[in-house]
Order: structure tokens, then C-alpha cells, then sequence
């Protein structure tokens, strides 16, 4: 039955492996986390959520949300969880979070501003500002290429007609794609 559920092997609570409970709630927060997000992607809302539960060991539960999305065509990606301290007999905290914000500057992407805001764990300190929270911008340049010599290769004129026609062609596709969702709405608006 285990496997039908959870997708997976129980191990036997002698084995040491992990408790039967903290994998119950985690599968349920798995199965809740699934749901929820289907929901919302059917109400076209461009977001994606996970929800995270894991009973702990001395009396100290885990509980994260997960959020991530993708606005203004692409161009703003955020992503970010919150969720309880694990560690705050620690620390004055109890609500913890990241937040990850990345930004394109350019058409294609490559120039992109970074900004942030994490949270610190158990591995690190954040004692200079007395937060606990560590927060920055930057700017990123990215490029792809095979070798060293391609990096600093200028694009042919050839080159730069077939990046063109790419993206044409990739912008009629999406425009079609979008035509075809609309008039399959159309015939259910209907009924």
C-alpha cells in the first residue's frame, strides 16, 4: 500500500532509517504541494508553489513555503521560500525567509541585475549587520560559448541573420500557441 501512496518503500522503524510519521508528512505536504500547484496553473496564474512539512525531532517541526515565477514575459524571475526557524532557540527569530530577485537587462538576456535577501542557517553568521539576514544587488553578464576563442569571437553576418530568424520563428510560434488556446476557450465559453 505504501508504495500505491507515497510512491516509495517504507522502511521498517527498527532499521534506524527514519520514523513512519515524519514520511507520512512528508508525503502529505508532497501530495498537498501537487495539488495546490494544479490548481493554480489551471487558473493560469504563472506561479509555482511547494509546500514543505517535516515532523521533527525534539519538538521542533519544519514548515517551508516555496514560491517561483516568471514576469513580464520572461524577464523578472523571482524566487523565494519562507518558513519557520529551525534553529531559533538560537536566535530572536521565528519566521525566516529568501527571497531571490533576477531581472534582464537586455533582449537576450545576458546582461541581468541580482538582487537577494537570505537568511542565515546553522553553517553561518551574519554578525555584522545583527539581522540575520544578508542582502545584495549585483549585475551579471552571461555568454555561452564552446571555447576560449569563441568568447571573444565578434558574430558573422550569417550568424546574426540565423539568431534573428530564430527568434522570429520562435515568436510566431508562440503566437500561434496563443490562437490556438484561445479558440479552444471560445467553444467552452459557449457551452
Amino acid at each position: 500500500m505504501a508504495l500505491i501512496v507515497s510512491g516509495g518503500f517504507i522502511p521498517d522503524e527498527q532499521s534506524g532509517i527514519a520514523n513512519n510519521s515524519s514520511i507520512f508528512y512528508s508525503n502529505a505536504s508532497e501530495i498537498l504541494s501537487n495539488q495546490i500547484s494544479n490548481v493554480i496553473q489551471q487558473l493560469g496564474i504563472p506561479l509555482d508553489l511547494g509546500l514543505n512539512y517535516q515532523h521533527g525531532t525534539g519538538g521542533v517541526n519544519v514548515f517551508d513555503v516555496a514560491v517561483s515565477t516568471q514576469l513580464f514575459n520572461n524577464r523578472v524571475l523571482i524566487n523565494g521560500n519562507i518558513g519557520n526557524d529551525p534553529y531559533s532557540a538560537s536566535s530572536n527569530r521565528d519566521v525566516i525567509g529568501n527571497i531571490d530577485v533576477e531581472v534582464k537587462l537586455d533582449n537576450e538576456g545576458k546582461i541581468r541585475l541580482n538582487m537577494f535577501s537570505h537568511a542565515e542557517d546553522q553553517y553561518s553568521s551574519y554578525s555584522d549587520n545583527g539581522s540575520g539576514q544578508r542582502n545584495g544587488v549585483g549585475i551579471m553578464y552571461q555568454k555561452e560559448f564552446n571555447s576560449f576563442k569563441e568568447l571573444f569571437r565578434k558574430k558573422s553576418d550569417a550568424e546574426k541573420l540565423f539568431i534573428k530568424q530564430e527568434k522570429e520563428r520562435i515568436k510566431r510560434e508562440k503566437k500561434l500557441e496563443k490562437e490556438q488556446k484561445r479558440k479552444q476557450k471560445e467553444p467552452e465559453a459557449k457551452n
